[in-house]
């Protein structure tokens, strides 16, 4: 809708001043306003121009018969999947370090969690060293989730030295 207005505003000057010129004829009026519509195109949807050509290489063809336009579409479509492909390669590597983040935090919390539970367990008078064994034994379960993260994909040295060290 941001795009439309401009374009529309710039048509309708355009428009405005073509009718105060008396001198040209329709013909040339028509060229200058089909001009400034294709430069007002070209700057307000820059993509439009190039597809164009890709739909209509040859201008001086009138009529583009329905396989050739689904064989324009479909190239144009596969070289916009494949732009669109390598703009995203950062954003993928990205996410998988995010992934091993998240699967970091919730064994870290729990860690943590259960070693504060393991210590006012000891601060009573009375010990049930049984309760305490299955506390730990939880805690060590979430310490190997910790140690069993693969950190060959953070791209950082020092972030993945540091998750290496965690499991140590």
């Amino acid at each position: 809708m941001k795009i439309l207005i401009p374009l529309l505003l710039l048509l309708m000057s355009t428009l405005f001043l073509t009718a105060q010129e008396d001198s040209s004829t329709p013909e040339q009026k028509g060229e200058k306003i089909g001009t400034i519509v294709k430069s007002a195109l070209n700057v307000v949807v820059p993509a439009v121009s190039p597809l164009m050509d890709i739909i209509w290489p040859d201008r001086s063809k009138n009529k583009v018969t329905q396989e050739e336009m689904k064989e324009h579409l479909e190239s144009a479509r596969k070289e916009m999947i494949k732009s669109f492909q390598e703009k995203m390669k950062p954003s993928l590597g990205l996410h998988e370090e995010m992934s091993i983040f998240k699967q970091y935090l919730l064994p870290a919390e729990n860690i943590k969690l259960k070693s504060y539970i393991i210590k006012e367990m000891l601060k009573n008078s009375s010990i049930n060293w049984n309760s305490i064994d299955i506390e730990y034994k939880i805690l060590k379960q979430y310490k190997s989730i910790i140690t069993g993260l693969d950190t060959s994909k953070l791209r950082d040295k020092w972030v993945r030295s540091t998750f290496d060290k965690l499991g140590n």
